[in-house]
This record gives C-alpha cells, sequence and structure tokens, in this order.
C-alpha cells in the first residue's frame, strides 16, 4: 500500500488560500447580518491573514528587499484600508457594508494572484534576496550606450519644445508673475494638459511619466559606475529637462513622482551598503523633497489667500491619505444607479473599439463627489471603482487577482533576468506604476502610464527580432557589394 506523503512546503501553499478564503467568506456574512459590529474585528483578522500571505509570497516584512507587490501593500494599507474604516464611520446606509467589503477584498484576491503566478512560475522568496545581493552586471559603459541615452534625451527636449509651442500660455511661468490668482490658474491647469487639443499629447503624457523618469534613472545609473564627467552632464541634463517639463502645467504629483522613482532607483542600489539609521533618514529626506513642489505651488496658487504652510501640508495630506478612499466610496454609491453596471463603458479604448458610448466616470464621479465648478473635474479613485462600475463586484474581486498577478509576474521576470542599470529603473518605475492603481484605473495604468509596455516589451522584442536580424544582414550583404 502507498503512502500519500505532501511536502510541508506544498502544503503551506495550499493552506494559505484556503484559510484566506474561508475568513473573506466568514466576514463578508458577518458583516452582512451584523454591519453595525465587528468592523475592526474583521478588519484585523483579515489584515494578519493578508498579512503572513504576503510575507510568504513576497517578504512583505523584510524592508531592505522591497518588492512591486511589497509597496503596492503598504502603501493600499496607509492610503485605502485605514481611511476606509474612517469613510464608513461618516456615512450610513447599505453602501458602508459593500464598500468596506470591496476595499478589504484586496487582502486576499491580491494574495491570491501573487500565489496563483508563484506557483506557476516556482517562485520564492529567496529569490528576491539573491537579486538584491548580486552585484551590478552591466558591461563597460561605451559608445553605444551614451548614443541611446542621448538620442533618447534629444527626442525628450524636441517634444518639449513642441510642448511649448502649442500651450498658449504656460501655467508655471503665469504663476511665477502672477501669484494668487488661483481661478486663473486653475483653468490654466486643466487648459495646459488634459484639454491640450493636441495630436501629441500621449506622447506628452508618456514622456511626462515614463520617458524623463527612465532616462533620469539611466543616466544617473551609468554615471555612478562610470564616473565620467559626460555622463554626470547627461544625467543634469535629464533631470533637469524632466523637472521642467514635469512643473510647467503646475499639477502636483508629476515633480514628486521624479524624485520618488529616484529615491527608489538608489534605494535599489545603496540599500545593502548602508545601515538601517542611514536608510530611514534618507527616506525621511525624500519624503520632504517630494511634498516641495507640491506645497510651493499650494502656496503661490493661494499667495493672500490666508493659507499658510501648515494648512497646505493638511489639505495634501488629505488628498494621499483620505481622498481616494472616499472616491471609492462615492463610486459605490453612484453605481449601478437606476441602469445596469456599464459593461465596460469606463475604457475608454475598449468603448470604441466595440462602439460604445464612452463613460467618463471619473468625470461623472468628481462632479458629485467634489461638486466643482470646473467641468473637466476628475475624481480618480482606486482601480476597485471603475471595475465596480463596469461589473459590479464581481469585477473587483477578479480585478484584485489579475492585479496581483500581474505585479508577480513582472516581479519574477525582473528578479530572474540580469542586474543592470535599465533593470533597476524599469524595476522603480513598476513599483510605482502598481502604486497609482490607489488613485487610478488598471487599463489607464496598463496603457496611458507604460506599465504595460513594460510588461510587454520582452514580447515585442522577440516580436521583432526576425526583421532586425533580416534589416542587419541586408546591410551587411550591401556593405560587402560596395
Amino acid at each position: 500500500m502507498t503512502t500519500l506523503r505532501v511536502h510541508p512546503a506544498t502544503l503551506g501553499r495550499v493552506a494559505m488560500p484556503l484559510l484566506a478564503g474561508a475568513c473573506a467568506v466568514a466576514g463578508v456574512a458577518w458583516l452582512d447580518r451584523f454591519p453595525e459590529a465587528g468592523m475592526l474585528e474583521i478588519t484585523a483578522a483579515l489584515f494578519t491573514v493578508s498579512l503572513c500571505w504576503m510575507q510568504r509570497e513576497t517578504g512583505v516584512l523584510n524592508l531592505r528587499l522591497l518588492t512591486i507587490a511589497g509597496v503596492w501593500f503598504w502603501t493600499y494599507l496607509a492610503m485605502l484600508l485605514i481611511p476606509s474604516l474612517f469613510v464608513q464611520g461618516e456615512h450610513s446606509g447599505p453602501t458602508r457594508v459593500i464598500f468596506l467589503a470591496g476595499v478589504e477584498s484586496l487582502l486576499i484576491t491580491v494574495p491570491f494572484g501573487t500565489w496563483l503566478v508563484n506557483c506557476i512560475t516556482g517562485f520564492r522568496v529567496v529569490e528576491i534576496e539573491r537579486f538584491y545581493r548580486r552585484d551590478s552586471e552591466d558591461r563597460q559603459v561605451g559608445e553605444r550606450e551614451f548614443r541611446w541615452c542621448l538620442g533618447g534625451l534629444a527626442v525628450a527636449a524636441l517634444l518639449t519644445l513642441a510642448y511649448l509651442a502649442e500651450v498658449r500660455t504656460v501655467p508655471l511661468f503665469y504663476m511665477l508673475r502672477h501669484p494668487g490668482e488661483s481661478t486663473t490658474l486653475v483653468l490654466l491647469r486643466e487648459q495646459a494638459f488634459k484639454l491640450l487639443a493636441s495630436p501629441l499629447m500621449p506622447l506628452y503624457y508618456l514622456l511626462r511619466v515614463m520617458g524623463y523618469p527612465l532616462l533620469i534613472q539611466v543616466t544617473l545609473g551609468f554615471y555612478l559606475r562610470e564616473r565620467s564627467r559626460r555622463w554626470l552632464l547627461l544625467f543634469a541634463a535629464s533631470l533637469g529637462g524632466g523637472l521642467f517639463f514635469a512643473a510647467l502645467a503646475i499639477a502636483k504629483a508629476p515633480v514628486a513622482t521624479i524624485v520618488l522613482m529616484l529615491c527608489l532607483f538608489l534605494y535599489m542600489i545603496y540599500v545593502r551598503r548602508i545601515s538601517t539609521r542611514t536608510l530611514l533618514l534618507a527616506g525621511l529626506a525624500g519624503s520632504c523633497l517630494m511634498v516641495l513642489f507640491p506645497l510651493t505651488v499650494v502656496l503661490m496658487v493661494e499667495a493672500g489667500s490666508g493659507v499658510s504652510a501648515g494648512i497646505a501640508l493638511l489639505a495634501l495630506g488629505r488628498r494621499l491619505f483620505f481622498l481616494p478612499s472616499e472616491v471609492i466610496y462615492w463610486y459605490f454609491t453612484l453605481f449601478p444607479g437606476s441602469d445596469d453596471f456599464l459593461h465596460g463603458r469606463t475604457i475608454g479604448k475598449l468603448a470604441w473599439l466595440m462602439g460604445w458610448q464612452y463613460f467618463n466616470a471619473p468625470n461623472y464621479v468628481g462632479v458629485f463627489g467634489l461638486g466643482s465648478w470646473i467641468e473637466s473635474v476628475n475624481a480618480n479613485g482606486s482601480f476597485i471603482g471603475t471595475l465596480y462600475a463596469d461589473f459590479g463586484f464581481a469585477g473587483v474581486v477578479i480585478g484584485g487577482v489579475v492585479a496581483g498577478g500581474l505585479m508577480q509576474w513582472l516581479q519574477v521576470r525582473l528578479t530572474r533576468g540580469p542586474k543592470t542599470m535599465p533593470t533597476l529603473s524599469v524595476y522603480a518605475f513598476s513599483m510605482f506604476g502598481f502604486w497609482l492603481l490607489h488613485s487610478t484605473s488598471l487599463p489607464i495604468v496598463l496603457l496611458t502610464n507604460g506599465v504595460g509596455l513594460v510588461i510587454a516589451w520582452p514580447f515585442l522584442v522577440k516580436l521583432f527580432e526576425p526583421l532586425a536580424d533580416l534589416a542587419r544582414r541586408r546591410l551587411a550583404w550591401e556593405g560587402s557589394r560596395s
């Protein structure tokens, strides 16, 4: 008679999703029956299970081994989970239950997605530690790398000049000349980017969120490796151009985004060499630099209105740590409304492809929740907001699994690939890219913000390799004839 033996690691991998599923079902059933009681207890239980599961799959408790899913998890805790408990306390009615269930479902669905990818790929947390311990595998940086980066900077500079030529009144310049004209500056900010009617608009947006940040990181990495003057000048030009372009529309996030990605990139390079105290101090300094430009913009826009630095900081803090959760509550309140769910009509590209009438959900929710006098106002919430508007709670659950799987799949690919400066820059970009899921939809993160391009890049390279090889052979043949 054969005895069935199960390896403890395999048993643990099967037990975690079963335990998480049981806790989720019990929590939803308890809330549905007693919505006024047990919220904190259920949240604490789900968070404990989720934390243990994420630690097993991605090592989230080790802050010296940051991962894509790990950054998402801790920012989700600060920006959505904890604020959601305060948001539901400010409201009454049945929406509270479905809202909390939607937010807290991510405690189970995202770890489940990471677990699926790890099971399929055989990935283990120890591989992350090995990746961080490895030295950079860049070969000698030569003329080819320098020409590529110089060419990228030239394209970025041309797009920046084209943008300046198309914008009639640049908000940054107007703010420096006319501080305190808040109404005019808000309108100019909308017209300078969101409402700019230009065929180059997708390129401008991609340059701001992806092009300049990656170029800045790569040139810095090559400078730190080569310590040559030309790489220092190229990095300085990239950084100056990127910060200038990001600041032109006086939007608060783009400049802070560049600083944040740069901090994540430097973290990945130096985390093995510095003490915990230095790491914490560097994190504090980076946080101060990130809020410097947004704070300056708020104070200049509101100059003369009595807004102090303290009030501005509180407003920025509320927007970052409370508003994302409140916006999600509005989504769960407004949809499905009198009709059915939207079934994909909030996704612009999908609606265009299928011939549907596009529904601008962020604008609809923004007008409802913010009550702004600006018609183009948008209330961009977490990706589960538009998923709920489109497909109901089933979309929230499936979307969480998909998001967790995508984050972990990219983590596996980067960790098992060569450790080079471009790889580290993509790693840092991906950590921030999926962080944006707390404030925008999954299609926008993948398509508009460039994360999908990073994910699809290996497949695109394999797709065009035969064409590139054919071109090289033709050039070689023509060269031999001449």
